[in-house]
């Protein structure tokens, strides 16, 4: 099925115009169901279809979840500047919704000072994770880890 063409016959196979509609609107709700309708590759086509304004628009009115999913199908250099971009807060509660190898692959590309600011934002833990994490090159073992804490209780 093409492009949500299930959603709406009027984009004409275009959904970043439908897209665009709804983020002019502030519909999250329609917004969300909407994206559902669009597989990731779709969802990350239509993207690159929206102005940098939009783009950022649209984070803010996606669930984080969401937000992270598409983040993580982007080239880690254009989802730090989307990232940048838009509200440090908003941008830790999508960061949060990552993987700690993503979030440090992409907390790696974002301006210092910016990525500081989201940092501040995330719990205590997550933001020491990919502090951690960030001061490896994204090349060697390192800067490949994945943080997950395994929990074990003594046995009887």
């Amino acid at each position: 099925m093409p492009y949500g063409k299930n959603m709406t016959d009027n984009i004409d196979e275009k959904p970043w115009l439908e897209l665009s509609r709804l983020i002019a609107e502030q519909d999250a709700e329609a917004l969300d169901s909407f994206t559902d309708s669009l597989s990731s590759d779709e969802m990350i086509h239509t993207l690159f279809q929206l102005t940098p304004p939009e783009q950022h628009q649209l984070m803010a009115l996606l669930l984080p979840i969401k937000a992270a999913e598409l983040i993580e199908g982007l080239p880690n250099s254009y989802a730090a500047d989307v990232l940048e971009n838009i509200e440090p807060e908003q941008a830790a509660l999508i960061i949060a919704e990552m993987a700690s190898d993503e979030r440090a692959n992409i907390v790696q590309e974002i301006e210092k000072d910016d990525a500081e600011d989201i940092l501040n934002f995330m719990e205590d833990d997550d933001a020491d994770d990919v502090r951690t994490l960030i001061e490896y090159p994204p090349d060697v073992a390192g800067g490949l880890m994945i943080v997950v804490v395994q929990e074990t209780s003594p046995s009887r």
